[in-house]
């Protein structure tokens, strides 16, 4: 079989509003915001920009609305060599939307509506789509969306026995469907998630713990653990070790965790390693911190500038 493509996405997109503040505000006072920033996110459109970026080909499975936001986002995946031809608008429907709060330290606490991403649903030229790729990620948020549990099971076990590669970011099922992370057992190879999901998933806080837990619960072949600040903590049947982060200034943490996933994506498709693959997104995930929003994300070369010892890796 011919792969068209190098990585298919399923995740939402969304636009973010950016509100910086100094303290976040207490249930019934007001806090003033230092600016206002509007940017394009959303975890399919995030990941998919920067798996692009990086050089991989790319397809993004998702909706938006009928309105003005969406020309933008559709415009702009295209600029970035994104397919967009899975992409549905939904008449009716408002673009997803995210009201993203930064305090001093750049991390975010968000309010979002999910608007015509919570009517994507998985249709017969999809599958054929991704029958043609080498692997497929999937965000967790998807599977909050009604009637999608079913089908995306169906889905990923037809696309395991094709040959190609999985992964997911249970971030949302996690909190919102915890049940649900049992139910995809054997679905998965590749499991990211953030301490702050693993913990509610394993009731641990040893990170080596958490990750035997969940390839037990999930029975993937990688757990990958985002620990912010302190790097990335990966666990597989044979091994677990830690890689430490990129130190930079902290501007704004929005969408680290998807150019992350992203950067851990190129390493499994590239065949780096997973020592390699980590370190790659450890740096994607840095880079992205040193500004509002997820508007910047880096190329190869970006990042072999920034982080003079990633020259070596990236070029491979």
């Amino acid at each position: 079989m011919v792969n068209n493509y190098d990585v298919a996405v399923i995740g939402d997109i969304n636009l973010d509003i950016i509100l910086p503040v100094r303290n976040l505000p207490t249930r019934g006072s007001m806090e003033y915001a230092r600016d206002i920033i509007k940017s394009h996110g959303g975890v399919g459109r995030n990941i998919a920009i920067a798996l692009s970026r990086l050089g991989l080909r790319t397809v993004l499975i998702s909706a938006v609305g009928n309105d003005d936001i969406s020309v933008e986002l559709l415009r702009e995946l295209k600029e970035n060599g994104v397919d967009v031809s899975r992409i549905r608008i939904v008449e009716g429907m408002f673009t997803g939307t995210i009201i993203v709060i930064v305090d001093e330290e750049g991390e975010r606490t968000m309010i979002g509506h999910r608007g015509a991403n919570a009517e994507l649903k998985i249709e017969e030229e999809d599958l054929q789509v991704i029958e043609k790729t080498r692997h497929l990620h999937v965000s967790g948020y998807m599977l909050l969306n009604k009637h999608f549990e079913e089908r995306i099971i169906e889905l990923l076990k037809h696309v395991k026995q094709c040959g190609i590669t999985t992964s997911i970011d249970i971030e949302g099922v996690a909190e919102h469907k915890p049940t649900l992370v049992e139910n995809l057992k054997g679905c998965f190879d590749y499991v990211m998630t953030d301490e702050n999901e693993a913990r509610k998933s394993t009731r641990e806080d040893n990170p080596s713990l958490m990750g035997e837990i969940l390839l037990r619960k999930i029975k993937a072949k990688v757990v990958v653990l985002k620990m912010g600040a302190r790097g990335c903590f990966v666990t597989t049947l044979e091994e677990s070790f830690h890689i430490p982060s990129f130190q930079v200034n902290v501007v704004d943490t929005t969408g680290a965790g998807d150019v992350f996933n992203a950067g851990f994506m190129y390493g499994v498709v590239r065949n780096l390693g997973l020592r390699k693959a980590a370190l790659l997104a450890n740096a994607m995930g840095a880079y992205k911190c040193m500004w509002f929003g997820v508007r910047k994300i880096p190329s190869l070369e970006d990042l072999s500038d920034f982080f003079p010892e990633l020259k070596e890796l990236v070029f491979l």
